[in-house]
């Protein structure tokens, strides 16, 4: 088998063509899991402009869907656990209410 000018030509050719196309999908959207032990939402609220409060849900579980080729495509499921978050500064957990309730947050 012998390598022609011609015939590098014509692969090359091919080839430009070939990434020039818009029709050809590169990646799929890949989709991950969060791993429930090493994974925690943290949040942070200012107290009367005294002190700043934090809190965190352990055992969060959900999946990041991330399209490479459209990232405004891309979304994250975070699901918190049903149990109250823990706080510093709270006496160790933040009291559940309706706003600390994780069934009643919501996304933006």
């Amino acid at each position: 088998m012998s390598i022609t000018k011609a015939g590098i030509v014509a692969s090359i050719a091919w080839a430009m063509a070939l990434l020039a196309s818009p029709s050809v999908a590169w990646a799929a959207p890949e989709t991950y899991g969060f791993d429930k032990e090493h994974t925690e939402v943290r949040f942070s609220w200012d107290h009367l402009g005294l002190s700043r409060q934090s809190g965190r849900f352990h055992g969060v579980t959900g999946t990041v869907v991330f399209d490479q080729e459209r990232p405004e495509a891309s979304s994250i499921d975070v699901k918190p656990p049903k149990e109250a978050p823990t706080s510093t500064g709270c006496g160790g957990s933040v009291p559940s209410t309706s706003r600390t309730s994780p069934a009643k947050l919501t996304t933006r």
